[in-house]
């Protein structure tokens, strides 16, 4: 920049977005337009994924695996077992219950209720650690609550 500033600011004009159709969400597929917020409901299903052990969608019905967690969102201390990997051994409730809320809060099917994946941040690191450790990247915030859960 000028006189040495390097600027904060970005600017992406995308003309053809790219992505895979599941991990869109409604406001992207009606209008056409992309925010943070769609990389937020991608991050979600991507989320939901990882907590199921399910493919994005039902090979057979072709239901979105956000509308079949959305039941087991409401009350997910009765509907953990019915919804959490079997394949993934003990779940650390706490944990599994702390995932699934950013889940439920990222995938959203109303953009205006739908956070950020940079509000999530606390809610998926540990919160007693200093401030300066819970600066972390959307990776690294899942493979520590996936430590979690499974250590």
């Amino acid at each position: 920049g000028q006189d040495g500033v390097v600027s904060t600011q970005s600017f992406v004009n995308t003309q053809c977005p790219a992505g895979t159709p599941i991990y869109m969400p409604l406001e992207y597929h009606t209008s056409g337009k992309v925010s943070a917020k769609t990389d937020t409901y991608a991050f979600g299903i991507v989320l939901l994924e990882l907590l199921t052990g399910r493919p994005p969608f039902d090979p057979v019905t072709r239901e979105p695996l956000v509308d079949t967690a959305d039941m087991h969102f409401r009350d997910p201390k009765r509907h953990m077992r019915d919804l959490v990997d079997p394949r993934a051994g003990d779940w650390n409730a706490k944990a599994w219950r702390a995932l699934a809320v950013v889940a439920r809060r990222c995938s959203e099917a109303r953009v205006g209720d739908r956070c950020t994946v940079a509000a999530t941040s606390d809610e998926l690191s540990d919160t007693n650690a200093p401030e300066r450790e819970r600066r972390h990247t959307a990776v690294q915030l899942v493979a520590a609550v996936l430590a979690d859960i499974f250590g």
